[in-house]
């Protein structure tokens, strides 16, 4: 690995004799062990998997930010950030809450379970306004709630509409066997 920022990271939360075996696994497995919370990487976290997604896309946030923007933009640093927004899931996650959007709509703020033997589609687009650099990005889970694949992908200049069905392609487009 050769981010000094998720270097730091995962030296931070890794307990020092996984830490081999963290670093050294292929790609693939090493996201599916972490998504699916079976390594015993972490020091002290009770839902890993969830802190893992976290810190990954802040990861990929601040990358971002360091391309397309000022890369000191938050304060908050990545592990700080990632260990927020797993508190903000876990609390989300725990209650039934419903957030009110837009005046008098209400919408269940919570992921559900697709049907058994399905798998849940989530992608999304986006197009930074001043450059039009857009990326896409995808997650799919199993019924069990389960990661089985999160990536993104760099698109170049589009617009939104078009950054959105990239992603819609692109997760429709993987091969989940």
């Amino acid at each position: 690995m050769s981010c000094p920022v998720a270097c730091s990271v995962w030296d931070t939360l890794i307990r020092a004799d996984k830490k081999e075996e963290f670093y050294s696994m292929e790609f693939k497995r090493w996201l599916l062990v972490n998504l699916s919370n079976v390594g015993g990487f972490s020091r002290d976290q009770v839902h890993w998997d969830i802190l893992f997604v976290f810190l990954l896309w802040c990861l990929w946030k601040k990358h971002n930010e360091w391309i397309f923007s000022d890369p000191d933009r938050y304060n908050e640093s990545v592990l700080q950030r990632g260990l927020r927004l797993q508190q903000e899931a876990a609390a989300v996650c725990s209650t039934n809450v419903v957030v009110p959007l837009r005046g008098t709509v209400l919408t269940n703020v919570r992921w559900h379970k697709s049907s058994p033997g399905w798998c849940k589609l989530n992608t999304d687009g986006s197009v930074r306004r001043a450059t039009g650099m857009a990326t896409c990005g995808e997650a799919i889970r199993n019924e069990e709630g389960t990661w089985l694949i999160v990536f993104s992908r760099k698109l170049g200049i589009c617009l939104i509409l078009e950054a959105e069905l990239w992603g819609l392609y692109e997760g429709l487009s993987v091969d989940c066997s």
